[in-house]
């Protein structure tokens, strides 16, 4: 039977748990609010509307004007001078840079226009029978693999191991589940064992 003091000490930290996300919240929601007539402001527009109005109608240009600069360079990229820019950047800028080389491969599977080999996977690094989501990053010519473990919730950082291949079990789900689980720190795993 609990105590009187463990008790108040569990009801305690459940209304801390609720309560630090929501005054996260309300200070994310007063920042914004003030970050909104800021940019208004900073924009000059002289609009008949209430400062957070114009804000809005500047924030909504900017991403209206940001959409079309990525349409714009995405048109540019099906030119075949383009192809050329992109796989000189790609071959001399972004495969020396670790992190944008996972994201550029992470970004082009979530988008299904890539094909590299960047799969979803279980992965069990020490044979122990503990496994733990993962990428396969790549195949070696010997039959090992290169797998990429990200931490929770930051599916960015983590470790790469080379494993052999009878430890590394593919999944058969969009990329998308296992990274959403991974960010949940777990939470929605049995999604990704479900039957199809």
């Amino acid at each position: 039977m609990q105590t009187l003091g463990s008790r108040i000490t569990s009801k305690t930290l459940a209304g801390l748990i609720l309560l630090v996300p929501l005054a996260i919240l309300f200070i994310a929601a007063i920042q914004i609010y003030e970050l909104l007539e800021d940019m208004a402001a900073f924009a000059a527009l002289e609009l008949p509307f209430p400062p957070v109005i114009n804000a809005l109608i500047f924030i909504l240009l900017g991403v209206l004007a940001a959409f079309a600069a990525c349409l714009f360079t995405g048109l540019l990229m099906s030119t075949r001078p383009g192809r050329k820019f992109a796989s000189f950047v790609e071959k001399g800028i972004a495969d020396k840079i670790p992190l944008l080389g996972l994201l550029r491969n992470l970004t082009m599977s979530l988008t299904g226009s890539s094909n590299s080999q960047l799969k979803a996977a279980e992965i069990n690094l020490y044979g122990d029978g503990a496994c733990q989501f993962g990428f396969l990053m790549e195949s070696l010519p010997d039959g090992r693999f290169v797998v990429f473990i990200p931490g929770a919730p930051a599916v960015t950082l983590g470790q790469t191991y080379i494993v052999p291949p009878e430890r590394v079990k593919l999944l058969e789900v969009p990329i998308t589940k296992v990274v959403n689980t991974i960010t949940q720190w777990g939470t929605g795993a049995g999604d990704i064992y479900k039957p199809s």
